[in-house]
C-alpha cells in the first residue's frame, strides 16, 4: 500500500508504478492520501 501526504501528490502514483515494474503483484495505491487515510481510520504506525 503505498499513498501520499495529501491528495495532490504524484509521488505514490510514481512508486506504485515502479513497484509494478519491479514485480510485485499486489501493489495498491491510496489515492485521498495520508489525510483521507486517517480519516478512513486505517492503521497506521510511527517508526522512531
Amino acid at each position: 500500500m503505498v499513498y501520499c501526504g495529501f491528495v495532490k501528490c504524484t509521488r505514490s502514483h510514481n512508486a506504485a508504478m515502479w513497484a509494478r515494474k519491479l514485480g510485485y503483484a499486489h501493489v495498491y495505491r491510496f489515492p485521498g492520501g495520508l489525510f483521507s487515510w486517517k480519516g478512513a481510520d486505517f492503521l497506521l504506525e510511527e517508526v522512531k
